[in-house]
């Protein structure tokens, strides 16, 4: 999608969307901004089809937070062009808990019938 400075830095542009890139009834789509150096999101540009078919909104990562090794979006904040002034809202990541899983859990459930 090309390049654009986002809160000073360089960022490169991904097209994230489903079966085709062009707008979708109701699919949202997203344009995932990435910053050039640290490879980290800097900003998302997506649809909220569910709201309005005209409705945009942004989402920005302000600052990221490691933990132990997992490294996070600690502030994300959200503007809309349904918003009059200001932003959206924000949301705050103050910790993180790792929680373990077996694998199988995180497969996709098949049916009998079907053969892959």
């Amino acid at each position: 999608m090309g390049k654009d400075t986002i809160n000073g830095e360089i960022c490169e542009g991904v097209l994230a969307s489903w079966n085709t890139t062009k707008p979708q009834n109701d699919i949202d789509q997203y344009i995932v901004w990435i910053d050039s150096i640290t490879k980290k999101i800097a900003k998302i540009d997506y649809t909220k089809r569910e709201i309005n078919k005209y409705a945009l909104e942004s989402a920005y990562f302000n600052t990221y937070n490691n933990y132990g090794g997992i490294i996070l979006p600690s502030e994300i904040i959200v503007e809309s062009n349904m918003a009059k002034k200001g932003f959206l809202h924000k949301m705050s990541i103050y910790s993180f808990n790792r929680d373990y899983m077996h694998k199988n859990s995180l497969l996709p459930i098949q049916d009998e019938e079907e053969e892959f």
